[in-house]
């Protein structure tokens, strides 16, 4: 996924789908398959960040994430964080993002209504099947991870000599982190393809993810991949707009040209759709 060691991206990939669940060293560790100790001190060599300050930074990421829903209650999002109280939460989220929940959430508010146009197109609101994917992972700033998660995907499919069945496959791209609220080393990008429901895999570089079945917002966007920038936060004011509550799961791009191609040479006004998982 990320870094060298398999253990270590194994225990990332577990954080990431519990951060509801309680974690701590003794639990990862057995994750790892290594002492609490040792796993400790492994950890932090590799990712550059303690395990707790990793859980509770992506914690409080997430919060943030969650009060793009204008819906939700503030005290209620630092409870799902693990913060008991409003003022503890109040306090670490400002330690994090130097401001506070509640001016955070007007802010988004005023951000969203006021500093982008209308959508030429009007958003879908559609129902997609479960897929299977298989996945590249790299941290960075979006405009150079993205590159680089593709081009190791199909390397390590060439390499390892995967039936990945292209004709048929869908792309996606899952953007994890907002560039801003994220520092950019620690910003995740998959590069995605999809694979058949019973596809095995044993890799040390690639793994597999399911893209949830349920109902999601789509917008397609012909032109600039530049323009995405400021098609997404046009995206959002509009599910604002519409008071529809976003899932917690990751933004995603779904390129509807080869990105094979692409990487070669980006058509002139490259074809994608947006999509964003909603709460049932």
């Amino acid at each position: 996924m990320m870094y060298e060691s398999k253990e270590i991206n194994d225990v990332i990939e577990y954080i990431e789908s519990h951060l509801d669940d309680e974690l701590n060293v003794e639990i990862l560790s057995k994750v790892a398959g290594y002492s609490p100790f040792h796993f400790s001190r492994m950890f932090k060599s590799m990712t550059g960040e303690s395990l707790a300050g990793m859980i509770k930074r992506l914690r409080l990421e997430k919060s943030a994430k969650q009060l793009y829903n204008i819906s939700q209650n503030i005290t209620n999002v630092g409870m799902d964080s693990g913060y008991n109280t409003p003022s503890s939460f109040t306090k670490a989220f400002k330690q994090r993002f130097n401001i506070s929940p509640v001016d955070y959430k007007t802010s988004l508010q005023k951000h969203f209504q006021t500093a982008y146009k209308k959508l030429e197109t009007e958003p879908k609101i559609q129902n997609y099947p479960l897929k299977r994917l298989l996945c590249y992972r790299v941290n960075g700033d979006y405009t150079t991870s993205a590159i680089e998660a593709w081009q190791n995907l199909y390397q390590c499919i060439e390499e390892e000599k995967l039936d990945v069945a292209f004709d048929n496959a869908n792309y996606y791209g899952l953007c994890y982190d907002i560039p801003g609220m994220t520092d950019d080393n620690k910003i995740r990008y998959e590069a995605a393809i999809t694979v058949h429901s019973e596809f095995s895999l044993h890799s040390e570089r690639l793994f597999l993810r399911d893209l949830p079945s349920g109902i999601y917002a789509s917008l397609f966007h012909q032109g600039d991949q530049n323009e995405l920038y400021e098609y997404w936060p046009r995206f959002y004011r509009w599910l604002q707009s519409k008071t529809l509550t976003l899932a917690h799961f990751a933004p995603i791009e779904r390129y509807l040209d080869d990105p094979a191609q692409m990487l070669k040479k980006m058509p002139l006004k490259p074809k994608t759709e947006l999509l964003i998982l909603l709460d049932k």
